[in-house]
């Protein structure tokens, strides 16, 4: 049909009349004659006319029905067609189209006083008695500035006309803000607003939510308990965690969940300190989850480690372009925004604990030189937040395969691939949220 097109084309620019079309095949050394008469014109000024009232249209089409098509679509991507086949039809198998990893890196300025500009198309980082860097922009998804870092107002401008990320952390490790530029995607908020307005649908997307992250969490410790042997506290809380589980579908409200998300939380983080080893140092031993601020390393590792994570959701979903203040789950508060905790909850096991249990196992952190103690608060200092992103950027560069689409991506591309799978939830393709559980 493009043949079609491109003769319409041609005869509006040259003023000529066009009588057929041809297609040479040079691998078969085959030539096609394609007809173009009135029928074609025809043909060609309704597909004009259609393509301008979807422009016009503040509703998605349906994914086509030749999934043919969908390979080559640069916005395969965006209405996700295989995976909204899978959600129709159990049997089908997808073929991978979400794109594979994104290779450029997450800059990350940790050093307080040290600058950002612009110089060009690169980046300019200008750090206290050292060199000056240029980083290109090209290799940048995001730039994230802890503590006292600055950037000017040139970069900004730079940063957001190439969608590239930013994001502010604390020098504590407490998440801050992003930069959104809200370009576009305001019917996407729209149906986002009109979905979890309904009461019993963001019930149902929170049972999701609670059974997801419960099941990692149980799931983790099943794999530590096969690591370490019988362990009677690890069977105790592993059994309790499951009979806990039940009660989600059973639950009528987000209070009820809520309640029961907290004794499964209490369960978990009371037999995490069986999965540490029996030379981890005493420094490094945890004894139950503490923060604002935390007082132990353990803690510190764990609180600083989340405040990546939801910096990274954060992203995401500002890169799809849905609204960060409207969740499903979490009540609003005055910093965190609902549904960037809300898809946290997804991720917190696979990410963060697990990177943080099996370092402190490896014994990679230095107790004196990685943390900073003031009195009763413990933070990590420059160097351990270093290493801390090192870890965690390797963590989200391994593979995942999804158990219900069956295709492997990096964490990374998962985080993003996930949040479109919510959008797909009030958009008639649902049934593969919240379906990323620990093996």
């Amino acid at each position: 049909m493009q043949i079609l097109a491109y003769c319409c084309l041609l005869e509006a620019a040259l003023g000529v009349r066009i009588v057929e079309g041809r297609i040479r095949y040079h691998a078969d050394n085959v030539l096609i004659h394609i007809p173009f008469d009135e029928t074609g014109r025809q043909w060609v000024r309704e597909m004009i006319q259609a393509a301008r009232e979807l422009k016009l249209s503040p509703y998605r089409p349906p994914v086509i029905n030749n999934e043919h098509l969908c390979s080559r679509c640069s916005l395969a991507a965006v209405c996700l067609s295989e995976e909204a086949r899978l959600a129709h039809n159990k049997e089908w198998h997808p073929v991978r189209l979400f794109p594979a990893d994104d290779e450029r890196e997450v800059l990350h300025i940790l050093e307080p006083g040290t600058r950002v500009g612009r110089t060009g198309e690169q980046l300019k980082i200008s750090r206290r008695n050292e060199k000056e860097e240029k980083v290109s922009i090209q290799q940048v998804s995001q730039v994230v500035l802890h503590s006292f870092s600055q950037i000017s107002t040139q970069a900004l401008h730079f940063l957001a006309a190439k969608d590239v990320g930013v994001h502010f952390v604390s020098g504590g490790g407490r998440y801050v803000g992003s930069l959104d530029g809200r370009n576009g995607s305001v019917q996407r908020r729209i149906r986002q607003y009109r979905g979890l307005s309904e009461g019993d649908f963001c019930l149902e997307l929170a049972r999701k939510l609670v059974s997801c992250r419960g099941e990692g969490q149980r799931k983790f410790l099943m794999r530590g308990k096969r690591n370490k042997g019988t362990s009677g506290e690890l069977e105790r809380a592993i059994g309790q965690m499951k009979g806990v589980l039940k009660q989600v579908p059973k639950a009528q409200s987000l209070d009820s969940l809520l309640g029961i998300e907290g004794k499964v939380a209490a369960l978990y983080f009371g037999a995490l300190p069986e999965l540490l080893g029996a030379d981890v140092p005493a420094e490094l031993r945890f004894s139950g989850r503490n923060r604002r601020p935390p007082k132990d390393r353990f803690n510190a590792l764990l609180s600083f480690g989340y405040a990546l994570l939801i910096k990274d959701v954060m992203s995401a979903i500002l890169t799809v372009g849905l609204e960060p203040a409207l969740g499903f789950y979490h009540q609003p508060r005055t910093q965190a925004p609902p549904l960037a905790l809300d898809l946290m909850e997804v991720f917190r096991v696979p990410l963060v604990d697990m990177t943080v249990v099996t370092s402190v196992n490896r014994q990679q952190w230095d107790v004196g030189g990685d943390f900073e103690v003031r009195g009763e608060q413990v933070w990590l200092s420059e160097e351990g937040r270093r290493k801390f992103i090192r870890l965690y950027e390797q963590r989200k560069g391994e593979m995942w395969k999804h158990p219900v689409t069956g295709y492997s991506l990096t964490y990374r591309r998962l985080l993003e691939l996930e949040v479109r799978l919510l959008e797909k939830e009030w958009s008639g393709e649902g049934g593969l949220f919240g379906r990323l559980i620990v093996r």
